[in-house]
């Protein structure tokens, strides 16, 4: 038989190469039938010896690398929950990063709605406001704080005579920005002058220079007059709205700022 070719050593020795590794049977790594491998074990106690040997150190080899496996696959757990937990701590730490600026962003709008000023600009402001008040052009001068602080100014009516004709214009208010410098008419009418658009858009002609260098300086005073000024002018050759579009004054009325005594 080939078995009697081969040492128990050499047997035990192919068997821990081949069957520590594979499912394979024995009796087919030892060549032998079935019922040959099991009347030699039967009969040769010390083929038996070697092969209960060699049976239990595929069992041990089995059994390790079965806890390796099982070892193997609970580091990779741990592993993989450890870069879970990197990468939910880094998406936090970026949500972080992401809600802070968002808070920043907000409250910069809300300082920029609300149009915050300083002491020392609040303080220029009351300064200024006696001035703005002295303007002829000014019935009334206030200021507004909360949501939106500007500087308003109301002027008289005011008469311009064009070809012969005189116009009264009587929708002119306006507000200063405390924040941005921005003018805006306040009233709700679609025309207020031949210069100034329905949406309020202000075609400032040759005063857009002046005015542009006044905002820039924060100088509030010169502002309002320059703005005065500019609604006592009309340009045929660029208005928004023909003059002829507005209501006609009375006939007594002289030119300008109709003051009232």
């Amino acid at each position: 038989m080939a078995i009697q070719t081969r040492s128990i050593d050499r047997i035990l020795s192919q068997a821990f190469e081949s069957g520590a590794n594979t499912a394979q049977p024995l009796h087919q790594l030892l060549g032998m039938e079935p019922r040959e491998f099991s009347d030699r074990r039967s009969r040769d106690e010390d083929f038996a010896s070697k092969i209960r040997e060699v049976e239990s150190v595929i069992q041990f080899i089995s059994s390790s690398a079965a806890t390796a496996n099982e070892r193997r696959d609970r580091v990779q757990q741990e592993i993989s929950a450890a870069a879970d937990a990197e990468r939910a701590a880094r998406r936090g730490h970026i949500e972080a990063i992401r809600a802070h600026e968002e808070k920043k962003q907000t409250l910069q709008l809300v300082e920029e709605e609300a149009g915050l000023i300083s002491k020392d600009e609040f303080a220029t402001m009351v300064r200024d406001f006696s001035y703005i008040a002295a303007n002829p052009a000014a019935r009334n001068v206030t200021m507004t704080a909360g949501s939106n602080p500007r500087l308003i100014v109301e002027p008289y009516p005011l008469v311009i005579e064009h070809n012969g004709s005189k116009y009264l214009f009587e929708n002119l208010k306006f507000s200063v920005h405390f924040r941005t410098m921005a003018i805006k008419f306040e009233d709700s009418v679609s025309m207020k002058h031949p210069h100034v658009s329905t949406g309020n858009t202000i075609c400032w002609g040759e005063a857009e220079v002046p005015v542009t260098q006044s905002r820039e300086r924060r100088d509030f005073v010169g502002l309002t007059r320059l703005v005065t000024d500019y609604l006592t002018m009309y340009n045929s050759n660029s208005p928004y709205v023909e003059i002829s579009s507005f209501p006609a004054a009375p006939t007594n009325a002289s030119p300008g700022w109709q003051i009232e005594n």
